[in-house]
């Protein structure tokens, strides 16, 4: 876990290619030789159809944050993937997904098994990951914070909380 917390502002994000070569990411973090490792963070615009990349070993955390909606086909069942309610999946899942509604911006949390689980936040034991969309009370619009502590919910705010080590 980070000792300090880290801000990505939306001017830090790199565009990343897909693995499967359909389409391209905003990289928030991705934890390239730093701490926190292990863990992935994305806002991908979905403008098509189109199969998920592989991701064995990892936990996916998928949640729109544009958008009416989405349809997931995973391992065969249909989901629907609604507006700022984050939808969990396996990395290694077979996911396609529709766009029945029109497309839709995502927010893709991708974190290796091996490394984190989900856990109710405990400061200083857990990692919160918070996304703003919108304007915030703490943070600016599109803001990421990563940070040992969780933050006040509110309105457009999305918090993760993952604890060190796999689950129990």
């Amino acid at each position: 876990m980070p000792t300090s917390a880290i801000l990505v502002r939306r001017s830090q994000w790199r565009v990343l290619p897909w693995r499967n070569g359909r389409g391209q990411s905003h990289a928030i973090w991705t934890g390239d030789g730093a701490e926190p490792a292990g863990l992935q963070i994305f806002r991908t615009p979905i403008v098509e159809p189109a199969p998920f990349s592989d991701f064995s070993g990892f936990e996916r955390i998928f949640t729109v944050v544009r958008g009416e909606g989405l349809e997931l086909t995973i391992g065969g069942e249909v989901q629907r993937a609604r507006p700022l309610a984050p939808l969990r999946f396996p990395g290694e899942a077979a996911v396609a997904v529709a766009l029945p509604q029109g497309g839709a911006e995502v927010l893709n949390i991708i974190y290796a098994r091996a490394r984190w689980h989900e856990a109710t936040p405990v400061a200083g034991r857990t990692l919160t990951i918070a996304h703003q969309i919108g304007t915030g009370t703490e943070l600016d619009a599109d803001d990421t914070l990563l940070a040992g502590a969780p933050l006040a919910p509110g309105p457009g705010l999305i918090q993760i909380h993952l604890a060190p080590g796999p689950a129990r």
